[in-house]
């Protein structure tokens, strides 16, 4: 049995990416189900190594758990659907933290990037090592010197940011998708994000308080990223209640009311000549 002693200790992450271990939870703990929306093996022995004492107050349940899981299943179907269109694509997954994706979407040809900070890259490195076509960036989101480094060779690019860019503000978020849907011309971006009323009501949230992390950013119309550069076109929308989750319970109820039923999405936007 592992001494405790020998735990991870998420007091040494930045607030921000303690976040990470919130949807790494979230995935483990649905991995123990039958009925699992995603099955992660790596994400039980990941969690595994940090001190269940210190996990305890980052984890989500009820209808919490299963928005997230609805989530990472979508984002999968979106990183699946290209990957199905484009066979040796490269993905780039902004701060990708302890995720595990590329495990569990892999064709054995496409190239994988991440990009996180310096102490969240080194984390992954010792806990989830990069394998083959498989390349870890250090580095801040929002300073495009990262962008230098993603050769991509004139392949399609797909970029995702799960539970990312809500940390960012305004002007650094349009600053860098902007020059993104310009470097990547045939690339799309997938990311989540939710209304302006909903980032203060999700500040409130005791996971985020545990993790000593604050969101910034909202989004009240899609069609507003469009404004910012004529090379982005809105090409989806997801929303929690297009379809009835059996999970949810009485939260499906929220499909009936408008302000509460599209207040979070996930969007995919196509970059363009």
């Amino acid at each position: 049995m592992e001494d405790p002693v020998d735990k991870l200790h998420i007091a040494d992450l930045p607030p921000v990416a303690r976040t990470l271990l919130i949807p790494l939870a979230c995935r483990a703990e649905e991995n123990k189900r039958s009925d699992a929306m995603i099955r992660d093996d790596l994400a039980q022995a990941v969690l595994a190594r940090f001190d269940p004492k210190e996990i305890a107050p980052l984890r989500m349940a009820g209808a919490d758990h299963v928005f997230t899981m609805m989530r990472a299943r979508q984002f999968d179907r979106w990183a699946r659907d290209f990957l199905e269109r484009h066979p040796d694509c490269v993905m780039v997954e902004l701060g990708c933290g302890l995720d595990t994706r590329p495990a569990r979407i892999d064709n054995g040809r496409r190239t994988w990037i991440g990009l996180d900070f310096p102490e969240v890259v080194s984390l992954r490195r010792s806990l989830l090592p990069p394998g083959p076509r498989e390349t870890l960036l250090e580095g801040s989101l929002t300073d495009p010197a990262w962008m230098d480094r993603v050769d991509a060779r004139g392949k399609p690019v797909f970029f995702s940011a799960e539970g990312v860019f809500v940390y960012l503000n305004g002007e650094d978020m349009q600053r860098t998708v902007t020059l993104m849907a310009q470097r990547f011309p045939d690339g799309e971006l997938v990311f989540d994000a939710m209304k302006r009323f909903m980032v203060r009501l999700d500040n409130l949230h005791p996971q985020l308080h545990s993790a000593g992390a604050r969101l910034q950013w909202g989004l009240d119309d899609p069609r507003e990223v469009e404004k910012w550069s004529p090379h982005i076109r809105l090409a989806d929308l997801w929303t929690y209640f297009e379809k009835r989750e059996p999970r949810l319970g009485a939260a499906n109820a929220m499909r009936f009311l408008p302000f509460l039923a599209r207040a979070n999405y996930i969007l995919r936007y196509k970059f363009a000549e």
